[in-house]
């Protein structure tokens, strides 16, 4: 999947993905529209290594502290999930048939 490719090219890491936490849109204006899908995914391979599109690259623990996130709604995930708010929508394995 996309989500796989691109963290393996910004991290160096494989991983694995265990469920969707939140997905949500946001317009900036003039003429900006983003979609976030939020993801919990479990390492399962590779080396850490920042690629030349981050600024910085590390582990942080969800009890915080985090470093500065740009974004507020990424954020608030975060530290529901560190809580155990956040109900998991779990990922079908490949080649599984719902």
């Amino acid at each position: 999947t996309s989500a796989l490719r691109e963290v393996k090219e910004e991290t160096g890491l494989d991983v694995v993905l265990r469920g969707i936490l939140n997905v949500e849109s946001a317009f900036i204006p003039p003429d900006g529209y983003f979609l976030t899908v939020h993801l919990l995914a479990e390492v399962a391979g590779g080396e850490l290594a920042a690629n030349d599109d981050l600024e910085c690259l590390g582990w942080y623990p969800l009890a915080g502290p985090l470093p500065e996130i740009a974004f507020a709604p990424d954020v608030d995930v975060i530290l529901a999930c560190a809580g155990g708010g956040i109900p998991m929508v779990p990922i079908s394995p490949p080649g599984l048939r719902e």
